[in-house]
């Protein structure tokens, strides 16, 4: 069995399977006696674990109940043995993840102790990440119980406070900033952080910045404490006063550059959050699963249409994958059309995060292409590469090495990214989008008024960035009905100005999509639109096109019009075709090619309106493969 109290307590059988503890008693009771699984546990101790100062009346008899309860519980996979002293389960080494955590720190604190940086950090990060904090978060609390899980709380921060001591040996002081300031903004009594910022700020150059954390250290510990800081504090400002050479970082770098020793490997988790509310896509996480990891360097391309989830389902495969990269997960944010950056800035600062201290990055870009690959060289690291535009933005972070993986978003196919496995999402069903608004809305609400809500997801077309801002719209305002909101989305006006909240428009990720296309795609998507049909026939879309061969697969491998392999045909999606609409033609479009194409478009759409109306064409999950170099696709 396995057993977690570093975060809400969980016990899983052999096979993984969770065992059932829905009661706060008998969660409660297996956490003491994990907790004190060394040896027997007392009855005294355990009512005052469980009950603190009000025991019931006849405490023995409830103890004997509890404890009839967890045996229940565990039956067949753990026993719990009677002992005159009291009760003890037993806990095989491996099986507890807070004996683990203990053994690991320790090990990783004697390594630091020795001044072994590279081993320290990988022990004490290993460590860190069996933590789900706060320890015990679903179990009653009691006096005894909270004294326990403080003592918990202080070993999970002695164990973050020395993997930064780790990370900034290893030269890592850029990276620990943040962390560094988030940690003593939280609490800002222990001195050794304040000696951590000191330094790290010293290593970044930031020498008056350094002296400045000491003032602010020594007028907290006077207010405080009514005294000056420690030796350990006092003995670096003299350091940092004098400019002691003992504080400067020896720059390591690639042998591959000639300037010394390959630098210390601390594995990054750089992955956002999953999204909570993340719904569906089952087939599309199935297939990314069986790409990660592979036997070979793996490329997958997500794509999709603006808004389709592309980012929410590479961070959520990612993180389900994350195991099977141990050496790290990198993340890079190109920023889409919005910021077109360039590969040597972003090699720049991938290198960076991996420990190569600013003055070793190469200038050139072959150079820091070729310090990347051999920084990876040996390792298995997933690199999640989102919202890129072109396939040269990517090309550079490909490892070398087998048992790497890329994951690359973008609105585009990139079929010109070698060796690249292509995975297309479109919208969702109307089930998934139901149950998504459901999470963001409550379950309740939907229930409450369940035409509307199907209106509303509806009028969303299934995109979860339209679901999303719907959401957001009634969640933010509680006195907005559902009857009000697919009222006000029902026209092609309103549908497009309400779906938008904070930085979230679904407008405004159209026209993003729209400004990137080149002027021929875009008055071709304009003229397709005129028709207003659910499918486009493959001569309508040749009609409307001024070059078919340039702007169609222009449009179709920007996912903003989707062809239907077996018949040939289009489809605009019913949001991008709104969006169309609204605009205006290209400003030096042909008119009278405009006039003939859109009386072919008006006439098709006529056409379609008297005959029986053919239904959209799926255009939700694909894949494919593309790429002619045998890079791991």
């Amino acid at each position: 069995m396995r057993f977690s109290i570093l975060g809400p307590l969980l016990a899983e059988a052999d096979d993984g399977s969770p065992l059932a503890l829905s009661r706060p008693s008998q969660r409660s009771t297996l956490a003491v006696l994990l907790l004190h699984a060394a040896q027997p546990a007392t009855k005294t101790l355990l009512i005052e674990a469980l009950w603190g100062d009000s025991p019931p009346g006849d405490a023995d008899t409830a103890l004997r109940v509890r404890m009839r309860d967890v045996r229940r519980a565990l039956a067949g996979h753990k026993s719990i043995e009677t002992h005159q002293a009291g009760y003890q389960i037993a806990v095989k080494p491996g099986e507890l993840d807070a004996d683990n955590f203990r053994a690991i720190i320790g090990h990783g604190r004697a390594a630091l102790d020795s001044g072994s940086a590279e081993s320290a950090a990988r022990l004490l990060e290993q460590g860190c990440r069996l933590w789900r904090v706060p320890p015990l978060a679903d179990v009653p609390d009691t006096p005894l119980m909270h004294t326990i899980t403080t003592a918990l709380l202080e070993q999970w921060r002695d164990a973050r406070e020395w993997l930064t001591d780790a990370r900034i040996a290893l030269g890592q002081h850029h990276e620990m900033l943040s962390q560094i300031r988030a940690v003593i903004a939280g609490d800002p009594l222990p001195e050794h952080r304040h000696v951590q910022l000191m330094l790290a700020l010293y290593r970044c150059g930031q020498k008056a910045a350094a002296l400045d954390a000491y003032s602010r250290l020594r007028k907290l510990t006077t207010r405080e404490f009514g005294q000056e800081p420690g030796p350990e504090a006092r003995e670096l400002l003299a350091q940092i006063l004098d400019d002691s050479p003992a504080l400067q970082f020896r720059t390591r770098a690639l042998a591959a550059t000639g300037q010394g020793p390959r630098p210390a490997w601390t594995p990054l988790c750089q992955l956002p959050a999953p999204p909570p509310d993340f719904t569906g896509r089952v087939v599309a996480i199935e297939a990314l699963a069986r790409r990660m990891p592979a036997s070979e360097m793996s490329v997958t391309v997500v794509t999709g249409p603006p808004g389709a989830g592309k980012t929410a389902l590479a961070v959520q495969a990612a993180h389900l994958a994350s195991e099977a990269f141990p050496d790290g997960q990198l993340y890079v944010a190109f920023g889409g059309g919005a910021e077109l950056r360039q590969p040597a800035d972003v090699l720049g600062e991938v290198l960076r995060s991996l420990g190569v201290p600013a003055p070793g990055v190469p200038e050139a870009m072959a150079e820091r292409a070729a310090l990347y690959r051999s920084l990876l060289a040996g390792r298995r690291v997933l690199v999640l590469a989102d919202d890129v535009m072109a396939a040269a933005q990517v090309r550079p972070l490909l490892p070398g090495s087998p048992g790497c993986a890329v994951l690359v978003t973008s609105s585009s196919r990139l079929s010109d990214l070698e060796g690249a496995h292509g995975i297309e999402v479109g919208p969702m069903s109307q089930d998934e989008a139901m149950t998504f608004l459901g999470k963001i809305v409550g379950a309740d609400r939907l229930a409450a008024d369940p035409s509307s809500a199907a209106a509303i997801a509806s009028a969303c077309d299934g995109l979860p960035l339209a679901i999303r801002v719907a959401g957001a719209r009634l969640a933010a305002s509680p006195v907005l009905r559902l009857a009000d909101l697919a009222s006000l989305l029902s026209t092609p006006a309103g549908l497009l100005a309400e779906l938008a909240i904070g930085d979230l428009s679904v407008a405004g990720r159209l026209n993003d999509a729209w400004q990137a296309l080149n002027l021929g795609a875009r008055h071709s998507l304009w003229l397709l639109a005129q028709g207003r049909l659910a499918v486009v026939p493959g001569w309508l879309a040749s009609a409307v096109t001024a070059n078919p061969h340039v702007a169609s697969p222009t449009l179709t491998d920007s996912c903003l019009l989707m062809q239907d392999g077996a018949s040939a045909s289009y489809q605009l999606a019913p949001l991008l075709e709104t969006f169309a609409l609204a605009q205006r033609p290209p400003r030096d479009a042909d008119a009278s090619r405009d006039a003939d194409a859109s009386r072919d478009a008006t006439a098709a759409g006529e056409r379609a309106a008297k005959t029986a109306a053919r239904p959209r064409f799926a255009w939700g999950f694909a894949d494919y493969e593309h790429g002619v170099a045998a890079a791991g696709g």
